[in-house]
């Protein structure tokens, strides 16, 4: 029914012109944005122009937007409305003042944070809009900002530049009509791909013969996946030719090693690859907020149920005749909806100050505050970069401390990308390198005339690849290849003398085989794919001056479930035993195949491949079964063994996280058996561990058949491909949905690979709204990473080798992946311990001051008198408890850094909020509840027997009273702080002496000096009285003994259950300490005034505020635990 309004209301907004009409499934697009004559009919389209916009505000929404998002918090929206109140309602008990300046501030104050922040984002979206962009008008070339660009618009973009949109690539100055690029911000593979021009434009390279050029171009509608894109284009006058994934240059890569490319822009703005594959920013909110809200609610009940008896009981107390009416009460007339209403508010206006308002602005503070100790840990700081820590945000600190799932991409994130050769295996004999000498392992033997099956191998390495090399001045030879293996493998055949040189001026390869040159005429290529998993090329070998005949030859590369089948010969049980060693030393394996074509066999198989190659129906099918043929009984030759070099400390990191009990997920754009062979190596997949594979599957039935089949233990991991997540993820077949979702959260480690940057956050999102709720984290490095990133509940980027743009939208960002075993088990642990104490602690102090109000409407006859003066009322949130709380909040360390990285475990002691659980809350309420009752009925009590003890009985009256209780309240709550205080900092004692001198300070002032705009003249003198008599004393510090006495018992029975308890018992693991945490030479720091040397800042650590290593926040502490100002 909702769905057909919808489309009735659509229709009826596109006939008034007030809705865009729906998109055709195809949009239409023209060369330098000129209809060819011969073009056929179109429906026109409007198209977004270039403008990336990542900001959440403008200066005309700012204001409005801003107040929305604040007044959303329930305990900003209630001090509003009873700010209101007081200004409405005649002779309100208590001044609006009291409401209105705080709120103010918390208002002004977060607004004033989130406007910087945006500021930042929209100084950042115009660097990028305002980039230069080479643009082809009128056969000449001219320079615009990226974001004039429209579709239809031909682009210059010379070699290293980015491609401000998606562009199809016209024209290259390559003779071939081909570019390399690299995708590493939206895939996260850094090696180079290749793409081909269209045919019919690729040799026009000047600027008049492209400015000449008509067509139209048919393609797909904007649609998110990195590897899809169909299409046509006609030229005028021309036929059309099919355009595929091959040809479509996309907004984020960057051109290299090509001079420059014409490209005509498809998609723009919003609706480029790399938009779609981004989530719009949004707020997130902490499980403390949340929960935080929902205690809000708690007090905002229980203020509606006081307020409601009192009123009640106010004019059951004024009805009632036999007691009489004391002369000072006026007679009261019968009762009207509006004074019922006023008498409603009033009492509303009294106890409303269990709502703690200065809580936002303590916790904006804290966590402010907390986010820059996060900064200036030196632990955290990259010297080879000179990058500190970084925190975007500090509104979700304590997320930190309650991670449940860390999904991470693999790239530039687990790996350096750098990888080098280990070992080889050729006929049945393992082979390294040592010295650039190509050894015999077995025997050691330096191999230097090669036998012809070493010769074949080393042809297969240095020929079966698709990399473009770059010869420098010196000589030196530079490699860009799609695969980081074949870049591995070409360095390692020029260093033990085999020379791949690219192509000569006759198109002929060139290899330099130990000074013996070569040249091979490239007949064939079969590049890889997924679904075959392996590559071939066919080549002549010409005849050399050593009689080498010419000869026709295939050579095939790939995985060992492609090779071995197809392989008919060679010494296939050996080379096997090698590839499973090399697999357990973690290591990338390939198998290496080859097999001789007679003439005729080489003439069968080129016209084979040109048929499918040429085919228009199923072209896709009839290739792969080409390949199939081709690529069969193969000789096997050997293998090779590369290693992906891992970032220092990410296996201990894994470890540590593991046992922290966070589950690690990986997910990434690259191939599966890279992934695998990562996963392996860095012990996210251990030794033994059954592995499950969701992989190639076909359909959705497939899928969901495939799952019902698996069995999961307790050490089970799965590895899904993104072909399968587009079944698994479907939101229209739920059952296959939850199916998947419920197996993914049974295993131990789940590896995603192929994924595009849309899968990856979908498959946070799963993760993140599965039962439970439960945190998850994300980490990655690059623009592919920053979607899921933002959809985790906590970002965090890496500063990596693929840009800044996932740092930019984290929420932590820092240098390297082992610094989040920091970040987590301390950083985290202290952040949630510290703001879970001052919730709880502040809706405690705030229950022990406005209880007194509620016990007072007793006795007051409910009369909606205040027991406190509105001096007490306003600074007691504001002055009275303020600093001693906020500083807890800063330094606290209740266990020791070391015993935290030491134990994992315990950061499972915080999972699932447990602090802010409702039975701490309760447990907090009652000793709340239990002090007051102390306070308050202790002076009344006293009064009772003890008033004629004063030596002014005079002044003894309500503000006395309410004087003797709110000393008390005031000694007593920040006393009890003190209980929970574990750690001293020098700040500690001298913010709660601060806190103590002032409060008696302002309570003298006021006392003493009558300030008329104030109206201070009844509290005149009191505070004097009660100071010199000695049995105020007594009585408060028995105040203290008898309220903290089931605090200390508490206390004392919760450290004897942790002494019989001992240690947490976890799985011993040697973590091997990483190398930049040990000693270093010249150590650094941060600071906010930018780097300096440690040593520089240890000269000054005795001068307060001076952030060195000692008074960091986080900084590693002393083994014993000495009350000392030295860290936070």
């Amino acid at each position: 029914m909702c769905q057909s309004l919808h489309s009735v209301g659509r229709r009826v907004g596109q006939a008034l012109r007030l809705v865009d009409p729906d998109p055709p499934d195809t949009r239409t697009v023209f060369v330098h944005r000129t209809q060819p004559s011969d073009a056929e009919a179109y429906i026109s389209q409007r198209f977004p122009d270039n403008r990336v916009v990542t900001s959440k505000y403008t200066i005309y929404n700012f204001l409005p937007k801003n107040l929305f998002e604040q007044f959303r918090r329930i305990a900003n929206f209630y001090f509003l409305c009873v700010a209101i109140i007081q200004f409405t309602i005649p002779d309100s008990p208590i001044g609006p003042g009291t409401s209105v300046a705080p709120l103010a501030f918390v208002v002004v104050v977060t607004a004033l944070k989130q406007a910087y922040e945006d500021f930042l984002r929209h100084r950042s979206d115009k660097e990028v809009n305002d980039r230069p962009v080479s643009i082809l008008h009128e056969g000449k070339i001219e320079q615009i900002r990226s974001h004039r660009v429209q579709v239809g618009d031909v682009l210059r973009v010379a070699d290293n530049e980015d491609f401000p949109c998606d562009l199809l690539l016209l024209a290259s100055s390559d003779p071939k009509g081909e570019c390399y690029v690299t995708t590493a911000s939206l895939d996260g593979e850094t090696n180079l791909k290749i793409l081909r021009s269209v045919t019919t434009t690729k040799r026009k390279i000047e600027p008049r013969d492209m400015a000449a050029v008509r067509a139209t171009i048919q393609c797909e509608q904007p649609q998110p996946n990195l590897y899809e894109f169909v299409g046509r284009i006609r030229i005028q006058g021309g036929e059309q030719e099919s355009l595929g994934p091959e040809q479509l240059l996309l907004r984020g890569a960057r051109l290299k090693n090509t001079q420059f490319i014409f490209g005509v822009a498809v998609n723009t703005g919003c609706d480029t690859k790399m938009a779609l594959n981004s989530r719009i920013k949004s707020n997130k909110f902490s499980t403390v907020e949340k929960r935080m809200n929902r205690f809000l609610i708690f007090f905002l009940l229980l203020l509606l149920v006081e307020t409601t008896i009192c009123t009640t009981l106010s004019y059951w107390y004024a009805d009632r005749k036999a007691d009489g009416t004391p002369w000072y009460i006026p007679t009261v007339a019968v009762p009207t909806v509006g004074s019922v209403v006023v008498d409603f508010f009033s009492f509303l206006v009294i106890f409303n100050y269990i709502i703690p308002i200065s809580l936002y602005v303590t916790i904006e503070m804290q966590k402010f505050i907390g986010s820059k100790f996060f900064q200036w840990d030196i632990e955290m700081f990259r010297e080879e970069t000179g990058e500190p820590a970084k925190a975007n945000t500090s509104d979700l600190n304590e997320e930190l401390g309650q991670v449940e799932y860390l999904m991470t991409d693999k790239t530039g994130t687990l790996t350096e990308n750098d990888m080098c050769f280990r070992y080889c295996s050729i006929d049945g004999a393992q082979y390294l390198e040592q010295q650039h000498k190509f050894v015999r392992k077995d025997d050691g033997v330096v191999v230097e005339n090669y036998s012809d099956s070493e010769r074949h191998f080393i042809e297969a390495l240095v020929l079966c690849h698709n990399a473009h090399v770059n010869i420098k001045a010196d000589g030196s030879h530079e490699f860009q290849a799609s695969s980081p293996d074949e870049k591995a493998l070409l360095e390692f055949c020029t260093s033990v003398g085999v020379v791949f040189n690219g192509l000569n001026d006759e198109g002929m390869l060139c290899v330099d085989f130990n000074e013996e040159q070569c040249e091979y005429e490239l007949l064939e290529m079969l590049d890889f794919d997924s679904t075959r998993k392996c590559m071939s090329v066919i080549v002549r070998r010409l005849e050399t001056n050593n009689n080498r005949k010419s000869e026709n030859l295939m050579f095939c590369k790939g995985a060992e479930a492609a090779l071995m089948p197809k392989s008919v010969s060679g010494n296939r049980h050996k080379t096997m035993e090698h590839l499973t060693q090399f697999a357990e030393q973690g290591l990338r394996t390939l198998l290496v195949g080859m097999r001789v074509l007679s003439d005729d066999e080489l003439r069968q198989t080129q016209q084979m491949l040109l048929e499918a190659k040429t085919s228009l129906d199923n072209r896709q099918d009839k290739l792969w079964q080409a390949y199939k043929t081709v690529e069969s009984n193969l000789h096997l030759l050997g293998a090779t063994g590369v290693e992906d070099r891992l970032q220092d400390g990410v296996p201990e990191t894994l470890v540590a996280l593991r046992r922290a009990g966070i589950k690690v997920w990986i997910l990434t754009g690259d191939k599966e058996e890279t992934a695998v062979n990562v996963s392996h190596s860095c012990g996210h997949i251990e030794e033994g561990q059954t592995t499950l594979k969701l992989t190639g599957l076909q359909n959705g039935e497939q899928c969901m058949e495939t799952m019902r089949n698996m069995t999961v233990d307790s050490s089970t991991a799965l590895v899904v491909d993104g072909r399968t997540l587009v079944y698994a993820l479907d939101p229209r077949t739920p059952q296959i949905f939850d199916l998947f979702r419920d197996l993914c959260l049974r295993c131990t480690s789940v590896l995603c690979c192929r994924m595009s940057p849309l899968q990856k956050a979908q498959v946070v999102k799963m993760v993140r709204q599965s039962p439970g709720h439960p945190i998850t984290a994300a980490i990655g490095d690059g623009a592919n990473d920053a979607s899921m990133i933002q959809e985790a509940d906590v970002g965090i980027g890496i500063f990596g080798k693929e840009g800044r743009q996932a740092a930019r939208v984290a929420d932590f960002a820092f240098g390297r992946f082992n610094y989040l075993r920091r970040a987590l088990l301390v950083h985290g642990f202290y952040f949630y311990s510290r703001i879970a104490t001052l919730v709880q602690y502040f809706f405690y102090k705030n229950v022990v001051f406005s209880t007194s109000q509620v016990y007072f409407a007793i006795f007051s006859m409910f009369s909606a008198q205040t027991i406190y003066d509105s001096s007490v009322l306003t600074l007691y949130n504001i002055t009275f408890t303020s600093l001693p709380i906020l500083l807890y909040g800063l330094f606290e360390q209740n266990r020791p850094q070391q015993e935290l990285l030491d134990q994992p475990a315990l950061y499972q002691i915080h999972r699932r909020n447990s602090r802010l659980s409702w039975l701490q809350f309760f447990l907090w309420f009652l000793n709340a509840l239990w002090h007051n009752a102390v306070c308050f009925f202790g002076t009344y009590t006293f009064f009772w027997l003890n008033g004629g003890n004063f030596a002014y009985t005079e002044v003894f009256g309500i503000w006395t009273y309410g004087g003797t209780v709110i000393i008390g309240i005031v000694l007593l709550v920040n006393t009890k702080l003190t209980l929970e205080t574990s750690f001293w900092a020098w700040m500690t004692p001298v913010g709660y002496a601060v806190t103590f001198v002032g409060f008696f300070a302002v309570l003298f002032f006021y006392n003493g000096v009558i300030i008329h705009f104030l109206d201070n003249g009844d509290y005149y003198w009191i505070y004097f009285e009660l100071m010199k008599t000695p049995t105020s004393w007594l009585l408060w510090a028995l105040f203290l003994a008898a309220g903290l006495l089931p605090d200390l018992v508490f206390k004392g029975l919760q450290n004897v259950g942790m002494q019989h308890a001992g240690p947490v018992h976890t799985q011993h693991t040697n973590i091997v300490r990483p190398a930049h945490h040990s000693k270093k030479t010249h150590p650094r720091a941060w600071n906010t005034d930018g780097e300096r040397k440690r040593s520089d800042l240890q000269k000054k650590k005795s001068q307060p505020g001076a952030p060195n290593a000692s008074n960091a926040p986080n900084a590693p502490t002393a083994p014993k635990r000495q009350i000392r100002a030295t860290v936070v």
